[in-house]
């Protein structure tokens, strides 16, 4: 018996189809504001106890795929800093230092 199928797997742009994936299907909350202002308002604040991105009321709206791409942006951005100021040193220093199991590696 041969089997043979007329679905053909796209290829192309992976950037497209991991925004369909990322849409979030649950229900708009019609109280809710923009998601990308919620959350660029949360990254703002500096208080220790914000709590967890995931516990937010925001972190559960529905996107849409410009939105996606807004808060994918906005989040590598924050963590492309994070990183510059954290390891600025190793950065000046080209030294990359890694603690492991059997003990400190230094990489040049």
């Amino acid at each position: 018996v041969s089997r043979s199928s007329k679905y053909q797997p796209k290829t192309g742009n992976l950037r497209k189809k991991t925004q369909v994936v990322i849409d979030n299907p649950l229900p708009q909350s019609s109280n809710s504001n923009d998601p990308v202002t919620e959350l660029r308002s949360w990254l703002s604040n500096n208080d220790d106890n914000k709590g967890e991105l995931t516990d937010q009321p925001f972190s559960n709206e529905r996107l849409s795929s410009e939105e996606v791409i807004t808060i994918q942006e906005l989040l590598w951005s924050v963590h492309k800093d994070h990183i510059l100021e954290e390891r600025s040193e190793e950065m000046q220093e080209k030294i990359l230092t890694i603690d492991t199991a059997t003990g400190t590696v230094e990489m040049p």
